[in-house]
């Protein structure tokens, strides 16, 4: 039933804006996707790429990166407790350790674990669009973008030169965010900084959380230098978080820090982009919060990193080349003193063929790691225009993802750590449509990936320690569906989010009882009303059905009311307007109705 409301609402929706003129299609074109070497804009792209502007973010119920990008059909993203203080992302039906995180295109991967990965400083007032690749992504990002990729993409400025904003809501929860923006001749300025707090929705789910983020930017001779910089430092109550739910005294402390410089330079025909960042993480985790000396882990985690990255467009079309170089480090009292030394080399060449109706992106990627030796990854993406509106396009790519430092090495009681792995691979094939014309963006995609050698927690008896090994093959298949649809003329909408995907996955495991391999989403449909009432006013509804392979299915509704006057803002949201009882994975039962109250303050 749920899947024939879908074709209904998909199909009502596109006939409703026939004929209709907006800036949807507009703006979905002239987007330039924010590729490390080939830039082009989202209507050329020959691969499966979803953008969430900025008009979907400020409007979203969401109140944090986490929430936001739940309402991506594909992207599935685990909680463990609220306002992203702890969440794991998968893409595709990947693992938390496939998929890739950026910042302005800046890597935030972390070689001790994925779990870290959306440990990040910006706050979603900060975030002028989030960009998702789905499908692989190492020939453009390197190794971690097995599954996909995610890239955030910061604002330029903001619309008021001071900001403060707050926030409260149920169970003591609220935010205090401050941002600054000061425009000068040469360049700019933003600032942002923020408090979180909760008492929890349960026992010891209490939390804190402080973000800074800096941003300028400065012209020279034309030329663009831009620095970035961060520190998220988040303390939380982890009942039952990790490894059993009858662990209800755990406790842990994250603090990240970011770092990074680029320098654009545009030459007649070639774009440059030298780029150097620094990432540090610092996780302490302990077993009952009130005793550490039960069991404590620390590990602190230095990742340096330098790349060098240039386009340019030819009688071909545009050649991409890129190098790259990264050093991590990892100072453990359970891991050890680790660190690997990572060289990357990127080449691609876009062919324009028939015209511009064809396009032919072969590619291939080049690394070498010190403890695993050297890899290739090539690729290739066709595009084909049918016409104005309809471009069909297919691509496949190879990757690989080397072992986690917590794969390799971890042990306590529950775990053992493996150092004899091997990287995991894969292949993976994708085609699809992609239909752009006024007042509708939708897109069909189907894919099969192909994992060999895939790592996976695994255990031959129940009172067993949790082992990770190369477990052998999963292919997993898949098909999307999603669509933006404007139902007016008007540029503010209304508009229609639908989303629905489907994924099966053929386990060829040896082990009697395997952790993540095969814990995906089977169904998963998003449907999302954005309404502005009037200028200043607007309504947002989304509604979201997960049926895991695992776990109970469950479907959520999330609403939020937006004010935007010249000076005050007002929101009111609400979370789990239902009331259901749920879980995003089997450890962590999610809080029910979630009400709060947002006011902002624009000083000009």
């Amino acid at each position: 039933m749920k899947y024939l409301l879908f074709l209904m609402l998909l199909t009502f929706s596109t006939s409703v804006v026939q004929g209709q003129e907006d800036s949807l299609s507009q703006e979905l074109e002239t987007v330039v996707i924010s590729d490390k070497r080939i830039q082009l804009e989202y209507s050329q792209e020959s691969r499966n790429i979803i953008i969430i502007d900025q008009q979907e973010i400020s409007n979203s119920p969401a109140q944090s990166l986490a929430e936001l990008l739940q309402n991506v059909a594909g992207i599935d993203v685990r909680r463990r407790g609220v306002n992203g203080i702890q969440a794991d992302l998968s893409i595709r039906g990947g693992t938390f350790d496939q998929s890739l995180v950026l910042i302005n295109g800046v890597n935030m991967s972390d070689p001790q674990t994925g779990h870290h990965i959306m440990n990040l400083p910006v706050d979603l007032d900060m975030i002028e669009r989030v960009e998702i690749l789905k499908g692989p992504g190492a020939r453009r990002y390197g190794q971690n973008a097995f599954a996909g990729a995610i890239n955030i993409v910061t604002k330029k400025t903001l619309d008021h030169p001071f900001k403060i904003r707050s926030s409260f809501s149920s169970n003591t929860t609220g935010e205090l965010q401050f941002m600054a923006n000061i425009p000068t001749d040469k360049g700019s300025h933003m600032l942002s900084v923020s408090k979180g707090f909760s008492e929890g929705y349960r026992y010891n789910t209490d939390y804190q959380l402080d973000n800074v983020f800096y941003q300028s930017t400065f012209d020279i001779n034309g030329n663009t230098l831009s620095l970035n910089a961060g520190y998220s430092d988040r303390r939380f109550g982890a009942n039952g978080f990790y490894a059993s739910p009858d662990f209800t005294e755990q406790y842990e402390e994250v603090a990240t820090s970011i770092v990074s410089l680029r320098y654009g330079i545009q030459s007649g025909d070639w774009n440059i982009n030298p780029t150097i960042y620094w990432r540090r993480n610092e996780d302490e985790y302990i077993f009952v919060r009130n005793n550490p000396s039960i069991y404590r882990n620390l590990h602190i985690g230095n990742s340096y990193g330098g790349e060098l990255n240039a386009s340019w467009i030819n009688a071909l079309g545009v050649l991409g080349i890129g190098s790259e170089i990264r050093y991590d480090d990892l100072r453990s009292n359970n891991l050890g003193d680790r660190s690997r030394t990572t060289l990357g080399l990127n080449l691609e060449q876009r062919i324009l063929l028939l015209g511009d109706r064809v396009d032919v992106t072969p590619g291939v990627g080049l690394y070498s790691y010190s403890d695993f030796g050297m890899r290739a990854f090539p690729g290739l993406d066709v595009g084909i225009k049918l016409n104005n509106e309809v471009k069909a396009y297919g691509n496949v790519g190879y990757t690989w993802r080397v072992p986690t430092y917590t794969d390799l090495f971890y042990s306590d009681p529950a775990n053992l750590g493996n150092p004899d792995l091997e990287p995991e691979t894969a292949v993976t094939y994708e085609v699809g449509l992609k239909w752009i014309k006024p007042g509708v963006q939708a897109g069909i995609s189907g894919f099969i990936r192909n994992s060999d050698n895939l790592i996976d927690w695994t255990k031959e008896n129940q009172d067993d320690p949790w082992f990770p090994s190369n477990v052998g093959n999963v292919v997993v298949k898949g098909l999307e569906v999603e669509s933006k649809i404007n139902l007016t003329q008007k540029s503010k909408g209304p508009f229609i989010n639908v989303g629905y995907v489907y994924l099966t996955g053929d386990n060829r495991i040896d082990a009697p009882v395997s952790r993540y391999a095969l814990d995906l989403i089977t169904h998963q449909f998003n449907l999302g009303l954005d309404y502005s009432i009037v200028d200043n006013i607007s309504i947002t509804i989304n509604y979201r059905y997960v049926d895991r392979l695992t776990l109970d299915n469950y479907s959520i509704v999330d609403t939020r009311f937006n004010y935007r006057g010249n000076s005050i803002e007002l929101s009111l949201f609400a979370n789990n307007l239902l009331n259901k009882e749920y879980t995003e994975t089997n450890l962590v039962p999610m809080p029910g109705r979630w009400i709060g109250i947002e006011l902002g303050y624009n000083i000009r």
